[in-house]
């Protein structure tokens, strides 16, 4: 049964790999898994529907729309959205709505996501950040607006709480790092701020277990991390 689950697996990676490919390899995998087909071009929503998508939305905490603000103004050279209370706006300004639709979940190369809330196992990620290194979390909320006509997906991720140095020398996976296995606090010592990706950085689900105080030598609770269900594929 195991061999079995890994193959489906394995295939499941190909598909979502190759079925966008222009090659015949992609025209039969459409064919044989026409559910795993999903257009890259997201829809385009014009001005009537855009403010009424975004008027359904509830209020932003004001941290997380100065995130989206800053991400969506580091896109572009020449646009440029306000900050709502910059009033008065001028005539034809971009401003950036303070409202945003709550998403309970999202599917990304095949497999859904949640809110910790909805589901913590959903919810447990790796991920790449901004500046190319490879980070781990809860994802803490999903959040859609729609921004000059696109329909724009935006993810609060809590990152987990590193051992201190003095921890870090007990955790049995520094040396082996083949197991792919990271050891981290399960409460905070230390604050790490929220910090906002978008859905093409999700590396994929990663595997997690709490210990208790005492587990490794560390006088702590412990959270073990396994991040191999990606399959070393990159997105």
């Amino acid at each position: 049964m195991l061999r079995q689950i890994c193959r489906r697996g394995r295939l499941s990676g190909i598909t979502q790999d190759h079925i966008h490919s222009n090659t015949l390899f992609g025209d039969a995998l459409k064919i044989l898994f026409p559910d795993a087909i999903s257009d890259p071009t997201p829809s385009q929503y014009g001005d009537t529907e855009m403010a009424w998508h975004n008027s359904k939305g509830v209020r932003l905490a004001p941290e997380i729309y100065d995130e989206i603000l800053k991400l969506v103004n580091s896109e572009s050279q020449t646009l440029f959205f306000r900050h709502y209370h910059n009033l008065p706006h001028p005539p034809d300004a971009l401003v950036l709505p303070p409202l945003a639709t709550s998403i309970r979940k999202i599917e990304h190369n095949g497999w859904e996501y949640t809110a910790f809330s909805s589901h913590p196992g959903n919810s447990s990620i790796s991920y790449h950040c901004s500046n190319g290194d490879i980070d781990t979390g809860f994802i803490a909320s999903i959040w859609s607006q729609v921004l000059q006509g696109t329909k724009r997906i935006f993810i609060v991720v809590l990152p987990h709480t590193f051992l201190s140095a003095h921890d870090l020398v007990h955790s049995p996976y520094s040396s082996r790092t083949g197991l792919l296995g990271t050891v981290v606090y399960s409460r905070p010592t230390q604050a790490r701020s929220q910090i906002l990706i978008q859905q093409n950085q999700i590396r994929g689900h990663i595997a997690f277990y709490d210990r208790p105080p005492g587990t490794f030598g560390i006088k702590v609770g412990v959270r073990v991390l396994i991040d191999s269900l990606h399959r070393n594929r990159n997105s």
